[in-house]
């Protein structure tokens, strides 16, 4: 059933991403967890949207997640000296207290980051003199620091691959259900299948066994004219024994 569920939901993602349908797509890899588009929070925390790179992530993790926290960790240590290079220290001291301490094992790096504060310059730290809030900066800290976490993560992990489908595959098993469906049944054109698809033939098995008998009842009208033809002939038949008896 697993393997059924994992696949349905490539399928689907497949289809949601033919269409542009970004938000929803994302938001079912998070609510599913079978699949981590490492692309998309790298694009999401190099272009400055760090609270979607952490809301996209956090869709990934446990509660008491080691590594997870890590993560977590770096992406909030991030906005945390983006706002003090911003010298907004009162949302800097709230991102502190409220996002990074319950993030942050040990006494040591709660100190060294509450010093920051009393910088009016964070770049006047040793420690980052060569810290920037640019693309290219955020691109080398999630490479250097956010990727290899996220590798190493047992979840995230395995769930980094998807597979390779041929395009429009939800369309084309569509199109499986409903020739298996009408099977035995004579089509003339492709307006009769899309009148199956608008009788809604693949949302349940009784209405589409209802439609193909509605379908199956319908008088041909070419096997009607042959009918007729054959009563003629049978009249002219009869008529020319009549003739012969006169």
């Amino acid at each position: 059933m697993a393997d059924r569920t994992r696949q349905l939901f490539f399928i689907v993602h497949q289809f949601l991403r033919e269409k542009g349908v970004v938000n929803a797509l994302h938001s079912l890899e998070a609510e599913l967890s079978l699949f981590f588009d490492m692309e998309y929070a790298r694009s999401l925390f190099v272009s400055g949207n760090l609270a979607d790179c952490m809301f996209y992530v956090k869709g990934f993790l446990s509660p008491g997640d080691e590594i997870g926290n890590k993560i977590l960790f770096e992406i909030v240590k991030h906005k945390y000296l983006c706002l003090l290079s911003k010298k907004d220290q009162h949302a800097a001291l709230i991102t502190l207290k409220s996002e990074l301490e319950p993030l942050i094992v040990g006494l040591p790096v709660v100190l060294e980051l509450s010093s920051l504060l009393l910088l009016d310059n964070v770049t006047s730290h040793h420690k980052l003199r060569n810290w920037k809030d640019t693309k290219e900066a955020r691109g080398l800290i999630f490479n250097q620091k956010i990727y290899p976490l996220l590798r190493s993560h047992p979840t995230i992990s395995q769930i980094i691959e998807k597979p390779d489908l041929a395009p429009n595959r939800l369309l084309t098993l569509m199109n499986h259900a409903v020739n298996w469906q009408l099977r035995g049944v004579k089509l003339n054109s492709l307006n009769e299948i899309d009148a199956y698809f608008k009788a809604g033939i693949l949302y349940d098995d009784k209405a589409a066994a209802t439609k193909i008998q509605d379908t199956t009842n319908e008088p041909d009208n070419g096997q009607e004219k042959e009918k007729e033809k054959e009563k003629e002939k049978e009249k002219e038949k009869e008529k020319e024994k009549e003739k012969e008896k006169e």
